[in-house]
């Protein structure tokens, strides 16, 4: 948890750890360690990676765009809190899980697509997001999860799995 991290190096002889353009991964890079808080723009998940850590890009306001590829099964919790430049998300169709306050605070963050049947998405990843404080102007493209009688739930097959509230995500959920 580096919030004013700037500047990441890792030495050629390493054999834990690899840094490529200011992002630090495992050796094999199946798993995305840290990202130093001045990048900016769209950043493209490298499609080795597998694991997004905790805490990887927290406080990386300048990103506009994550490129999640297909790859990632687990997005750590805090991993993008405070990418108060992020706009928008698609979120991995092999992805399992969204650890708690994943993207908390993205307070610019007006659409998240989740496209996945089986996902773990903990109640508190979106916290803080959306163009208003309680998040209600944020756009879930939620693809096979959908919420019945206030509750969110995820199609598995014919039957479904119950996640959360609606009130405990305090989101708007939109059909397209």
């Amino acid at each position: 948890k580096c919030e004013n991290l700037t500047y990441i190096s890792v030495g050629e002889g390493n054999d834990a750890f690899i840094c490529v353009d200011g992002v630090l991964f495992n050796k094999e890079k199946t798993k995305l360690i840290s990202c130093s808080s001045t990048k900016n723009g769209i950043y493209e998940i490298p499609d080795t990676v597998i694991n997004i850590g905790d805490y990887a890009f927290r406080g990386c306001s300048g990103l506009t765009k994550i490129e999640i590829p297909n790859s990632i099964s687990f997005i750590g919790k805090y991993s993008f809190s405070g990418c108060t430049g992020l706009k928008s998300v698609k979120l991995s169709e092999s992805l399992i899980s969204v650890g708690e306050y994943a993207f908390q605070n993205c307070t610019n963050l007006e659409k998240v697509e989740i496209g996945i049947i089986g996902i773990n998405i903990d109640d508190t990843a979106f916290e803080g997001c959306g163009k208003n404080p309680l998040g209600s102007d944020i756009e879930i493209d939620w693809g096979d999860i959908l919420f019945r009688d206030g509750s969110l739930l995820v199609m598995e097959g014919d039957s479904t799995s119950n996640i959360a509230g609606r009130e405990s995500l305090g989101y708007q959920v939109t059909d397209n």
